[in-house]
């Protein structure tokens, strides 16, 4: 986890970003969504409390591996290799996260890149993260952040991980250009788009002589304990690496790639590609940054969209949300009343402090069909911004806070949902008031169905041990509460599956007089860094209120 460090803030400055929150809106997003956890990791680059895959590769180069070797780099081949093998005529293949089974294989020389890029991802592996999602949102930061910026790939969540191998057929730098012409065409991509796709990959990092000897030699003399890396173009590192050297290099002839100017001509296959129409398409790319990196973002969203036919990816591409609560919870207390806790993560105009900004929430009570403006029930909470809490995306602008709460309501009142309502000071003087309420029906806060906090707890850093204690209201007259954990099969497999396992809840002493029974479910897994989530589910056999994918943030440590 990275905390909101100074060097950090300076890198988001340094990138030369006004934070702002004039984004392109995509159709009314609903909360609780499949996209949710998938967005986080996204989005929620720097700041506090990052959980996001993205914190490995922002601001790129942010961790060091051996000598000569780049984990940005890495991440972005780890993903063409995964989907060189597709063949979209078969519809097999594609960003799947087959080559989790697919290493021991000469076409994928370098494994140890590809092992550690998985071990770096399967952290975040959940029930809604496969693998092959978050390989393509790891390959969206690591050139986000190069390009500062100037590449943003579009992600539509959805791909589904494969369960063992696919067929070999990534293209190897000995082969014909023949050969990587039928390979990448069987890929769905013509010679263009091979020759676009080629120079976009090879704008960072190098070859590990390590691993191809035969194209970068062994010192004559020193130690041997890095990789030998010979850089594909002069660049080198940092927030501007992802740039079109590589093509404006070649053109001039100054070239430093070894695979286009090699000393083994049989495996300077980038020479052989760029070559193949005349330099007509490299050259193309070589004559303005700006083309550059529009044919790369169109070709990357390409290639990551490649996957199996059983597959399909979301409508529309993954917009970061303006309103998305967190950590509800509803304590049952021994008074007659219980306490609504949580946090409303809202999209803000920077990081800093923001004075022109009021926020309340308004929760409905419980049985209420009708929104705020139309009932005079509604109990109203004026809330202030943790700013220690900031969130942001270091190459867009794009930042968050969260709001936290702690409301008190009678248990004969309840609550079912809940809005938010944000008013602004405009550089007019006037005030701007938006009122969300997540499509018209608020943000659900059912009250029928509780985690304890007080009564719960967690920890799998070194016991793996979590009890889960849960309030059911009685007239309600559920008669079953059910519970499942979710989290990765294996806590060393490189493509785990997500397993599920059952929680077996009993009653347990609750509050007197308050109208609920509790129940308590104690359970141990093996501790680890990974990410667990549980599921509740109470029936009576024909109604069932159910609370899924609900992670343990928020509770003690066991």
């Amino acid at each position: 986890m990275k905390s909101a460090l100074t060097s950090v803030v300076v890198a988001i400055v340094h990138v030369g970003i006004a934070l702002g929150v004039d984004a392109p809106k995509a159709a009314e997003y609903i909360w609780p969504s499949a996209s949710d956890f998938l967005e986080s990791q996204l989005y929620e680059q720097v700041g506090n409390d990052i959980t996001s895959i993205a914190q490995f590769v922002v601001p790129c180069g942010t961790t060091p591996l051996a000598t000569g070797r780049n984990i940005n780099a890495e991440w972005v081949r780890t993903v063409y290799h995964d989907v060189a093998t597709a063949d979209v005529v078969a519809g097999t293949g594609g960003v799947d996260a087959s080559i989790g089974f697919e290493m021991d294989r000469p076409e994928n020389a370098g494994p140890v890149a590809f092992n550690e890029t998985l071990q770096f991802l399967r952290g975040s592996l959940t029930a809604q993260s496969s693998m092959a999602d978050l390989l393509t949102i790891g390959l969206i930061t690591s050139i986000g952040s190069c390009s500062a910026g100037k590449v943003i790939v579009p992600f539509r969540g959805g791909r589904i991980d494969a369960t063992g191998a696919g067929p070999s057929g990534v293209p190897k730098p000995d082969e014909t250009i023949e050969s990587h012409t039928a390979a990448f065409k069987r890929m769905g991509l013509n010679r263009d788009e091979m020759i676009g796709l080629i120079a976009c990959g090879h704008t960072m990092g190098g070859v590990h002589g390590k691993d191809f000897p035969e194209i970068v030699d062994k010192p004559a003399s020193g130690p041997d304990d890095h990789d030998r890396t010979q850089d594909f173009d002069t660049t080198g590192s940092g927030t501007s690496s992802f740039d079109n050297k590589i093509a404006t290099e070649f053109v001039a002839n100054v070239t430093q790639n070894p695979l286009a100017f090699g000393k083994n001509d049989t495996t300077n296959s980038d020479k052989r590609i760029f070559n193949s129409d005349g330099r007509k398409a490299i050259t193309k790319l070589a004559s303005s940054p700006d083309v550059f990196f529009q044919t790369c973002q169109t070709l990357l969203e390409k290639m990551v969209n490649i996957v199996p036919k059983t597959v399909t990816l979301a409508s529309s591409p993954l917009h970061p949300i303006d309103v998305k609560p967190g950590r509800l919870f509803g304590q049952i207390n021994d008074n007659k009343t219980m306490t609504l806790s949580g946090n409303i993560r809202l999209r803000e105009p920077s990081i800093g402090p923001n004075p022109d900004r009021t926020v309340k929430i308004q929760f409905r009570p419980r049985g209420s069909t009708q929104t705020c403006a139309q009932s005079k029930a509604c109990l109203s909470a004026a809330v202030t911004a943790d700013e220690g809490s900031w969130t942001a995306s270091q190459y867009e602008p794009i930042a968050f806070k969260r709001y936290p709460f702690s409301v008190k309501v009678g248990l004969s009142r309840g609550v079912s949902s809940f809005e938010v309502v944000v008013s602004d000071k405009q550089d007019n003087g006037k005030i701007k008031t938006t009122t969300y309420t997540n499509g018209g029906a608020g943000f659900p806060f059912d009250d029928t169905l509780l985690t304890q906090p007080k009564l719960s707890c967690a920890e799998q850093n070194s016991k793996g041990a979590l009890t889960l204690t849960v309030a059911v209201r009685d007239d309600a007259k559920l008669s079953s509460l059910k519970g499942s954990i979710q989290m990765p099969s294996s806590l060393t497999a490189l493509v785990p599956k997500v397993q599920t396992k059952a929680l077996t809840f009993s009653k347990t002493t609750g509050v007197a007089g308050s109208g609920y029974t509790f129940y308590k479910a104690s359970h141990t897994d093996m501790p680890g860094t990974y990410t667990r989530t549980y599921n509740l589910v109470a029936s009576d056999g024909k109604k069932t209120v159910q609370k899924l994918f609900q992670d343990f943030s928020g509770l003690d440590s066991c």
